[in-house]
C-alpha cells in the first residue's frame, strides 16, 4: 500500500482488495474466514486491516439493515446546488449528520451536486424533512428531485 503525493490516494495491491471486498459484502466477518478464503494468515490480514484503518481507508464497520422490514421506506432525494459559501456547505453536511431522517449521501459530478438517502414512515414523514431542507438551504439549491427507491440490490 502506497500513498502517491500528487493526488492523495492510496495504491493497494489484489490482497488489499480482496480484503476491503469482504469487508464490504459483510463487515462482520472475521480475519480468519477472510484469511480462509484467499489462502492467507490471519495475522497478515490484521496486519493489513490496521494499515488500511491508519491510512484512512477503512473508517468503520457499518450494518446494512433493511429499513422496509420495520416499516420504514427508503427514498432518494437529488439536490443540484447554486454556488453555496464554504460555511454554508459545512451548515449542509451538519444538518445531513445529525438528521434522524438521513442514512447516507453521495457527492456527486454531472446534473445533481449530491444525492441523500432518506428513510420515513410514509411521504409526509418525508415532506417534513424535505421541508426542513428547504427552509435552511433552499436558496441555495437550483433543484431538488424526490424519488421512492422501490428496491435495492447489492452488486458485488
Amino acid at each position: 500500500m502506497v500513498k502517491t503525493a500528487s493526488t492523495n490516494l492510496v495504491e493497494i495491491d489484489e490482497i488489499d482488495g480482496k480484503i476491503l471486498y469482504e469487508l464490504d459484502v459483510d463487515g462482520r466477518i472475521s480475519f480468519k474466514q477472510i484469511a480462509d478464503k484467499h489462502g492467507l494468515y490471519p495475522n497478515t490480514v490484521l496486519r493489513r486491516v490496521r494499515r488500511l484503518e491508519k491510512a484512512d481507508v477503512l473508517r468503520g464497520y457499518t450494518i446494512g439493515a433493511d429499513v422496509h422490514r420495520v416499516g420504514y421506506f427508503t427514498y432518494n432525494i437529488f439536490v443540484q446546488f447554486r454556488v453555496m459559501s464554504t460555511e454554508k456547505y459545512v451548515e449542509f453536511c451538519k444538518f445531513l449528520m445529525e438528521s434522524e431522517f438521513v442514512s447516507f449521501a453521495l457527492n456527486l459530478l454531472g446534473r445533481y451536486s449530491v444525492m441523500i438517502t432518506v428513510k420515513a414512515k410514509d411521504m409526509l414523514h418525508r415532506e417534513k424533512f424535505l421541508r426542513e431542507l428547504e427552509k435552511r438551504f433552499g436558496d441555495n439549491f437550483m433543484d431538488i428531485e424526490p424519488c421512492s427507491r422501490i428496491e435495492s440490490y447489492y452488486l458485488p
